[in-house]
Parts: C-alpha cells; structure tokens; sequence
C-alpha cells in the first residue's frame, strides 16, 4: 500500500502546480494524523468528499497486520466474494450467510460504511450452476425466483448497507450485447428495472 503521508515536497509540489497556499497549509497543520504521523487516506479522501475502502475477504479478518491497516487508511469496505450468489446460495436450499455476515460485523465493530456487491451477477460464469440450469417457462417465475433472493439479501444488510452495486457485468465487454443469462432469457433487459425495484423496496435508504 502507498504510504499515505504527505511529504513537505509533496507540499511544496502541490503549491508550485497550481492548488495553492491553502493546501501547503493544509498539509502541515489541519488534515489529522495518526500515531506514526502520516494522513490517512480516508482523511484525504473525506476532505474531497469522497471515501477511500478496499475488498476485504473473511480470511484477512484475522490477519492482525491487514486489519490494522484498513482501520488506519479506510472509510469503507465491500466484501470481496462474500455477498455473492455463489458463496451465500450455492445450492437451491443452502442459505450460507455466515462469510457474509462476517464482514458486515467488522465493519459494524470498526465504524466502517459497507457497500453491498452484489444483489445480481448477470453472468453465467460467475452464477451457481443450479442457477444457469433453470428454465422459466414465463416472465412471472423467473420475477419469483429473483425476487425471492435479491429480498433476502437486501433485507438482512438494511439499513447496514449504504450502496449496492445492483446488477453486475450485464453488457459483454467484447460485443456490447446484453448478456444471457437464465434470467434474461424471459425477462431481457427488464431484469435491469426489476431489480432496481426490488432494491428500492427493501433497502430503500442504500444507493
């Protein structure tokens, strides 16, 4: 990870490119530090509005020197593969939160925002394959079928959850076309709505 600190050439850099006297003052005396003396990336990022996170999977939560880092340098996490269909429903009846449920206890415990990824891989390769093999036979089965899904998840990390990345990879990067999925082969593109309703519904504080 880059060091976050910013030197007194990173200053006078800054200053000599155009931003300023207010940012060489910033850098020396109002952005916080923490005990070894550097500025969190968090802390600049907050300063611009914006937040500084990173993936985290539940293996690194016992990794003392990662978690020491990401409480000094993040704002926010998501969890790497752990909010995904393939991990939490891998099977028709398996509901395996607890990965999930993990990471959203870590965040909780450090005071990190948690972002949600994701309510729907819209692709095949990363879908369970008891997923890629269902056949709706209408529109209405496969709504069911989602919907009984995206609700569960969205449920149980609301209102913990401030943005979910919604439909995930939808558009072939090579064609351009919308990707096929069990799900689009009777609801097309309309996933990409139904979903946003869905989300709306049962997390409607999230982004």
């Amino acid at each position: 990870m880059m060091r976050s600190v910013l030197s007194r050439r990173d200053c006078l850099g800054y200053a000599i490119g155009g931003v300023g006297a207010a940012t060489l003052a910033s850098c020396q005396t109002s952005a916080p530090k923490d005990d070894r003396g550097d500025i969190p990336l968090k802390v600049l990022a907050e300063a611009k509005g914006l937040r500084f996170g990173t993936a985290v999977n539940q293996s690194q939560l016992s990794d003392e020197k990662y978690v020491e880092i990401v409480r000094r340098e993040c704002g926010s996490i998501v969890a790497e593969n752990e909010h995904k269909r393939y991990t939490i429903n891998p099977a028709p009846d398996v509901w395996n939160y607890g990965p999930g449920d993990a990471i959203a206890s870590f965040a909780k415990d450090n005071d990190l925002h948690l972002r949600g990824h994701t309510l729907l891989w819209h692709k095949a390769e990363w879908s369970p394959k008891w997923v890629n093999e269902l056949e709706f036979k209408t529109t209405a089965e496969a709504e069911a079928q989602l919907r009984n899904y995206v609700t569960k998840l969205a449920q149980r990390y609301n209102p913990q959850v401030y943005a979910w990345d919604l439909v995930n990879e939808a558009i072939d990067d090579q064609t351009g076309a919308f990707r096929e999925t069990s799900f689009s082969a009777v609801m097309g593109e309309n996933i990409i709505d139904y979903c946003f309703q869905l989300a709306q519904e049962h997390a409607p504080d999230a982004r």
